[in-house]
């Protein structure tokens, strides 16, 4: 395993909304940390490690094709390795990216990114998962959604996933996104 960290530019947007710290890890292999050192920077770049070594054991077990991966399969990834997260550490332990939504907002959300669900295409999931704010920072079209919409979303799907089958968001971590929509009672054509 890569393991790359590297100083975000603090002045960065993308940086300071995700509190200076962010990492990539869908390629197995090698996972990305960027932080900029600060309070939270320091006490929560260990716990975004684990969420994309989550990723990266997803992806050592399930194709991810850009041409047809789904809002599905990208909003369950991130459900996933945050409930992981919670798992080895506790719930004080994850992301705002997963945390930053609750009540009729995250009901709301949670509806918008089910509606999209079978929307493919790689280009296509930054709206569903991001928000609006990113999607825009990327030149992309927007949906509607606010930051981190499909985290949010894809722990509420990954939770009712775990309530249903009795499993561990660690036990879970090959299985089609479709199956655990299906647990959630998230309908799929796809």
């Amino acid at each position: 395993m890569h393991v790359v960290l590297v100083l975000g530019d603090p002045d960065d947007p993308q940086m300071t909304l995700n509190q200076g710290y962010f990492g990539l890890g869908g390629i197995p292999g090698a996972i990305l940390l960027m932080m900029w050192p600060t309070a939270t920077g320091l006490a929560k770049i260990e716990h975004a490690a684990a969420h994309e070594l989550h990723h990266n054991v997803r992806y050592a077990n399930v194709v991810w094709d850009p041409m047809a991966v789904t809002v599905g399969e990208q909003v369950v990834a991130e459900g996933l390795a945050e409930a992981f997260v919670r798992e080895l550490a506790g719930e004080a332990a994850m992301g705002p990216w997963s945390t930053s939504l609750s009540g009729a907002e995250l009901d709301e959300v949670s509806a918008k990114v089910a509606a999209g669900i079978d929307v493919a295409g790689m280009p296509n999931l930054p709206a569903y998962v991001y928000g609006d704010r990113t999607t825009r920072h990327l030149g992309q079209r927007s949906v509607g959604l606010p930051d981190f919409a499909g985290y949010a979303a894809g722990l509420r799907f990954v939770d009712a996933h775990l309530t249903v089958s009795g499993l561990t968001a660690a036990a879970s971590v090959a299985l089609p996104a479709r199956e655990i929509l299906t647990n959630a009672g998230v309908p799929t054509t796809v």
